[in-house]
């Protein structure tokens, strides 16, 4: 024991270190119990350290819960990450924006009729991508400048899903290497406590989360610092970061829209109309199914599968047939009208919703183009051929 303090065990390690050291020297713990380390305690667990005598033992970490606390000595440095993203980032979005005036520099709505717009929204989605992967290398431990280097970033991004230092390097296999990365982000999934499938499937959604997350890379939980204000510093670069890319994304998309007001007007009412069309189709082939299967009961006539026309009419189709954000929306009324006068059905059918909607239409006719302002379908609810199915 020193005469400075008492011996205290890591609880990270198990080693011995003096009560006044700030972390373990072999392993890179914080130690609570120094003065300079109590700003950190929000970050550390919140058990409490045993005395026995003399000697105090730091309380151990429950490994299936706990995380543990380590400083990020091979990160990097933090403040050059900020500003070399930030000078990049704005230097390519700005070389967009000079291209994009070039084109017409006597008109500044130039800018807004060219690539620049949708050009700006991939851009930055792609640079996201980027500086998340750079986040999860330093939340690892590791130097985030190495995502900069091509194949090497990846190679890295392997090795941290694979808790080794040489995996990454089958990458360089053809064929092999694109089946090793999609196991390298099955397994980073797991290590953060995401879904492992989703991660491998989706990473351009879940290396943001894993990089922008609070979630930790396996039991391990690097600080920046002990210092709280160098990394409150730190997330506020963060902070500043990702909102910018949030707000370029938004103007992006916007003057998109609003040099295509009219082609996105058009797909959005071609998208309506399609809505109103699927409710008919989805509706006749549940009657054609259900004539097929003998379900049919009429109250004031005998149903016949070789001739007659007959009736099938609901104030709401989504109780017959299952309809995608039917509950978001007005209920649509519909009948079907079928045919067998010529031995084969023939089927026809009308729909309204109180505002758009289409009259009685062939099924084979129905089209996008069909629907239209149409109030209420023409249809007596008590006519002798209306029929109903008998489930």
């Amino acid at each position: 024991m020193n005469d400075d303090g008492h011996t205290i065990f890591c609880g990270r390690c198990g080693a011995e270190m003096n009560s006044n050291s700030r972390y373990c020297m072999k392993c890179g713990y914080l130690n609570p119990e120094h003065e300079a380390n109590q700003s950190m305690q929000k970050f550390m667990p919140k058990e409490e350290a045993h005395r026995v005598g003399e000697q105090s033992f730091v309380a151990q970490n429950e490994v299936s819960t706990q995380p543990v606390i380590g400083l990020a000595n091979n990160s990097g440095n933090h403040v050059a990450c900020f500003l070399v993203n930030l000078f990049c980032y704005l230097g390519i979005i700005g070389f967009f924006f000079y291209l994009a005036y070039q084109m017409d520099p006597t008109k500044l709505n130039t800018i807004l009729y060219s690539f620049f717009p949708i050009g700006c929204v991939v851009i930055t989605f792609l640079y996201l991508f980027h500086y998340s992967v750079q986040l999860l290398f330093m939340k690892c431990n590791e130097r985030w400048w190495k995502a900069w280097i091509p194949i090497y970033g990846t190679i890295v991004l392997i090795n941290l899903g694979f808790q080794s230092k040489k995996k990454g390097y089958l990458f360089l296999i053809p064929v092999v290497g694109i089946v090793v990365l999609i196991m390298a982000l099955y397994r980073l999934g797991k290590l953060f406590n995401y879904s492992p499938f989703l991660s491998a499937v989706l990473p351009i959604i879940f290396i943001p989360l894993m990089g922008y997350g609070s979630r930790f890379y396996g039991k391990n939980q690097y600080v920046s610092s002990t210092d709280s204000k160098i990394v409150e510093r730190n997330f506020l670069f963060q902070k500043i970061l990702y909102r910018m890319f949030i707000g370029f994304i938004v103007l992006g998309a916007g003057l998109w829209v609003v040099a295509n007001f009219t082609l996105v007007k058009t797909k959005g009412r071609q998208l309506e109309n399609y809505y109103y069309v699927y409710a008919g189709k989805k509706f006749v082939k549940k009657t054609d199914s259900m004539i097929k299967e003998k379900k049919v009961v009429c109250d004031f006539v005998k149903f016949n599968e070789t001739s007659g026309v007959y009736y099938f009419f609901s104030y709401n189709v989504r109780d017959e047939v299952y309809l995608p954000f039917s509950y978001f929306r007005e209920p649509i009324m519909a009948y079907v009208m079928v045919d067998i006068t010529s031995g084969t059905p023939k089927y026809f059918v009308s729909v309204s919703d109180g505002t758009n909607g289409y009259p009685e239409t062939a099924y084979e006719d129905l089209s996008m183009e069909i629907p239209r302002p149409y109030e209420d379908i023409v249809f007596d609810s008590h006519a002798y051929n209306v029929c109903y199915f008998d489930e």
